[in-house]
């Protein structure tokens, strides 16, 4: 099905791919497209989104729109806050 959790998985693959072939506006719409996914078929508070979030904000930085990068990145960190315990490595 569409809305499997692998398929995501996959998107967040190729947007790397994009992103290391220098399709950066391609990287942005599958980051944009995997994270839209993840929010609609994952728990609120399911660490998918958060690594979706830091991806697409990389993608903005590899762009050059460095607010929307910061956006994501203070976005990423407050999910990540919320979400993990405090003494999580990657909080």
């Amino acid at each position: 099905p569409e809305d499997h959790p692998n398929i995501g998985s996959s998107m967040n693959n190729l947007a790397s791919t994009y992103g290391a072939l220098g399709r950066h506006k391609d990287a942005l719409r599958m980051n944009d497209e995997t994270l839209a996914l993840f929010r609609r078929i994952l728990p609120e508070d399911h660490p998918h989104i958060g690594q979706s979030m830091s991806n697409l904000a990389s993608t903005y930085g590899d762009l050059r729109r460095h607010k929307d990068a910061l956006r994501m990145k203070e976005e990423t960190l407050a999910f990540r806050r919320r979400i993990l315990p405090e003494d999580h490595p990657h909080r």
